[in-house]
């Protein structure tokens, strides 16, 4: 395992840019953790990718993970819409 700098994300980042993000994710993946080869990383399921990413993630910016929820309420008309009780 391997921790990228700011340089090489946003190097990594640029390179994929014109590329799906299933595709541009394994460059990343691939400098991420070298003991992993590109054969291995392209076989992993979805889950085992995105656990590998929220690793790198975690190991750049902290283990905190900052969101935030913006919803909007649908028209009181529109009845086929679920809502978000005001507990939530």
């Amino acid at each position: 395992m391997r921790k990228l700098e700011a340089a090489d994300l946003l190097q990594i980042w640029e390179r994929g840019i014109d590329t799906t993000p299933s595709l541009a994710i394994l460059p990343l993946l691939l400098a991420a953790f070298p003991e992993i080869s590109s054969t291995q990383l392209s076989q992993l399921t979805i889950g085992e990718r995105d656990s590998l990413l929220l690793t790198q993630r975690e190991r750049m910016f902290g283990s905190r993970l900052e969101s935030c929820l913006l919803y909007t309420s649908p028209s009181p008309r529109d009845r086929t819409r679920s809502r978000m009780p005001s507990s939530a």
